[in-house]
């Protein structure tokens, strides 16, 4: 299972639900003060650690949410 994981700020990332595609997320982050944007995705978003996400933490939501044992791959990209 492909999950892509935004980086929003210096130290927050975003995974992009699956409902969701790259673009439109970082619509929404364009058009939605920070605040709000942490509100919308607020389930979906985890530290940063040491310049990178925080994978046990993002495996755990994916795990959650998905109900899957897959094995996940993280794409990563950045907004900043």
């Amino acid at each position: 299972m492909n999950i892509n994981v935004i980086k929003f700020s210096e130290d927050k990332w975003v995974i992009v639900p699956q409902r969701n595609t790259i673009d439109e997320i970082i619509d929404i982050y364009s058009k939605q003060s920070l605040d709000k944007f942490k509100e919308l995705f607020e389930e979906f978003i985890i530290k940063d650690k040491d310049g990178k996400p925080d994978i046990l933490a993002a495996t755990a939501i994916v795990r959650k949410i998905n109900n899957d044992t897959k094995d996940i791959t993280f794409q990563l990209y950045s907004i900043e």
